[in-house]
């Protein structure tokens, strides 16, 4: 057998291995945390009140997420007195090297009242941020121009009960049935292949609306 081949073969090997080994970290660190469903991010734009409620699963490394992102800004906002918008965290950490970072920054930045602000800066500058080796001064300049505290951004995202926030949004995604972001329910049900436009999230929406007015 060619000795270049048995060299690509074993390195093909250890890699798949290592990405088993990866994954059933991952899981372990999912079903060893704390992921009660009250435990779960509970960042709502919109009328809190509304029976047509829309949730998001996303990774803010995603790049799909940031084109859907640029849709659903103007989506909860037209929709704001008549529907809840949800956001809740699914970082694909297998493959997006920063996500659970930049959760984590997000959900620090909730605790100082800015979290929808630092969802739509990493949104907006993605392309900065996503592919950078250590993102990290990059993303605290955008803290600082948010006006965050920055010494209390740095302790609370290294805490536990932020990380139990995102396992806790991830053990929900995965009941319902999130496989993939961005993903989108709305009352209850998957929006199955919705295209990134706000026409197909209005019409979504506006059928949601009718629907529960009749009721």
């Amino acid at each position: 057998m060619d000795k270049k081949f048995i060299i690509v073969l074993s390195i093909v090997v250890l890699g798949f291995v290592g990405f088993l080994a990866f994954s059933k970290n991952d899981d372990n660190q999912t079903a060893s945390g704390d992921n009660r469903p009250e435990l779960a991010s509970q960042h709502i734009y919109g009328n809190k009140n509304s029976a047509v409620k829309l949730v998001s699963y996303g990774d803010f490394q995603c790049p799909a997420c940031g084109v859907y992102e640029s849709v659903t800004k103007v989506v909860r906002e037209k929709y704001a007195d008549q529907m809840s918008y949800q956001s809740r965290n699914y970082p694909l950490v297998e493959i997006h090297m920063n996500a659970m970072y930049a959760s984590r920054v997000a959900e620090a930045a909730s605790k100082q009242g800015k979290y929808w602000e630092m969802h739509e800066l990493l949104y907006d500058k993605q392309g900065e941020w996503s592919e950078q080796s250590s993102p990290v001064d990059t993303i605290e300049g955008y803290a600082t121009s948010t006006g965050l505290n920055l010494e209390q951004l740095r302790t609370d995202l290294a805490s536990q009960e932020v990380l139990d926030t995102i396992q806790a949004d991830i053990s929900e995604g995965k009941r319902a049935g999130v496989t993939g972001t961005p993903t989108f329910i709305l009352n209850g049900q998957k929006l199955e292949n919705i295209l990134p436009s706000v026409e197909a999230f209005s019409k979504a929406i506006d059928e949601a609306i009718a629907k529960e007015n009749v009721q």
